[in-house]
C-alpha cells in the first residue's frame, strides 16, 4: 500500500508491562479507612520510597519517606484532619511511581 495507514493500531499507547504489573504490587488494607492504612509492596524495588497521599487534582496532602530493605514493604500510613472522599496513595522510586485509590471515610 502506497501512503500513511491509518489503522486501529495508527495511535495506540504503547504499554509497559513492567509497570503495570508494579499496580498489582501494591496493596491498601483497610480501604476505604478511617485513619490509616497498612500499605503492602511486594517487588523488586530497594532503597527510598517516597509516599504521598494526594487527593484527585493532584494536590500533595502528605509526604513520606521510607527505606525498603527487601522484596516485602510494609508501612501504617496515618493521617489525620482529612475529609471523607477518594485519594491516591503514590509509591515512588527511581523515577517510576505507582499508585491506588484509597476511600477516606
Amino acid at each position: 500500500v502506497d501512503g500513511v495507514d491509518i489503522g486501529a493500531y495508527e495511535n495506540q499507547k504503547e504499554t509497559n508491562t513492567f509497570e503495570a504489573d508494579l499496580h498489582k504490587d501494591l496493596k491498601l488494607n483497610p480501604n476505604p479507612a478511617q485513619d490509616f492504612t497498612q500499605i503492602q509492596l511486594d517487588n523488586v524495588w530497594i532503597g527510598e520510597i517516597t509516599i504521598e497521599l494526594t487527593d484527585l487534582q493532584g494536590k500533595v496532602l502528605l509526604t513520606e519517606q521510607a527505606e525498603k530493605f527487601n522484596d516485602t514493604f510494609q508501612y501504617e500510613l496515618q493521617w489525620s484532619n482529612i475529609k471523607t472522599g477518594v485519594y491516591l496513595v503514590k509509591l515512588s522510586h527511581e523515577g517510576v511511581t505507582i499508585n491506588k485509590p484509597l476511600i477516606i471515610q
